[in-house]
């Protein structure tokens, strides 16, 4: 799973907590890829895997809260309270510390691979990691149900791709 290659042959590692980090990327940050944090946050917590989940946004702004729709669809959907979410810019920072990114779309990798080339082997698709391929629509404007649509198609790939986070847990040691 982890590129080997002579230009990045450093095994990915945890930092002292044990705990792996994981990245969500999306445009804004302010609906997929907070939804993505909490979700996976709860599901692999729930697994048994210690993570600590981050997301940021590939246009994003620093400071924004997640909209209205996604904190309304996490709190009652989920039982989950993002309203302390405050949106994030992609940065060196972020991709370093995190063993795994995972963005909401190919576009947002594509960005993320071409501005950090030499972490390219820890970044992918939600759906590419879930081994679906399936991109997760952008509900930005539309109404509650395209939100609702939105977090039950990350919480299946989230789900699906619990396997590969597994094994990216026990590749870096347990």
């Amino acid at each position: 799973m982890w590129n080997k290659s002579k230009k990045n042959p450093k095994k990915p590692t945890r930092d002292n907590s044990g705990a792996i980090h994981i990245l969500f990327v999306c445009t804004g940050n302010t609906c997929r890829s907070p939804m993505a944090e909490a979700l996976a946050k709860k599901i692999y917590t729930e697994a048994g895997l210690d993570v600590i989940t981050y997301s940021a946004g590939t246009s994003a702004s620093s400071r924004h809260m997640a909209s209205s729709q996604a904190i309304t669809v996490m709190k009652d959907e989920e039982g989950l309270d993002i309203k302390q979410h405050k949106s994030l810019p992609i940065s060196k920072e972020l991709i370093v510390k995190s063993n795994l990114v995972l963005t909401m779309t190919h576009a947002h990798k594509d960005t993320v691979v071409k501005k950090y080339p030499q972490y390219a082997n820890k970044i992918y698709t939600l759906g590419e990691y879930a081994g679906v391929g399936e991109e997760v629509p952008d509900p930005f404007g539309g109404d509650i149900d395209c939100y609702i649509l939105c977090a039950k198609t990350i919480k299946e790939l989230l789900l699906l791709s619990l396997s590969n986070v597994i094994k990216t847990w026990d590749t870096i040691g347990l």
